[in-house]
């Protein structure tokens, strides 16, 4: 099952950070219908973002400005050797990762 972390310790994508938001199966993101549109292709825009929130209890900023690197980075997840660091995609209701 793919990852509802954002893996940004080598950089990442818009894509990665999709992909991430739909295999958390959470709806909050103010462009969800976007952002689950099944497409590996389509263009994606930071706004569709908006509202979506993070395991650590952050979320996206609903208006204004998404300073990306403080709202996507900070959170260090070590995964037996690998140390991802990135915030990982809150699951609705249920507070896991995935």
């Amino acid at each position: 099952m793919p990852s509802a972390q954002v893996d940004i310790s080598s950089g990442t994508s818009f894509s990665e950070m999709k992909s991430a938001y739909v295999s958390s199966g959470q709806t909050s993101g103010g462009g969800n219908s976007s952002l689950r549109d099944g497409s590996t292709t389509s263009a994606i825009s930071m706004s569709f973002f908006r509202s979506a929130t993070f395991t650590n209890s952050t979320s996206v900023p609903s208006s204004g400005a998404i300073p990306f690197d403080t709202i996507f980075r900070i959170t260090t997840v070590s995964k037996g050797n690998t140390t991802i660091t990135g915030k990982t995609f809150e699951a609705p209701d249920s507070g896991d990762d995935y």
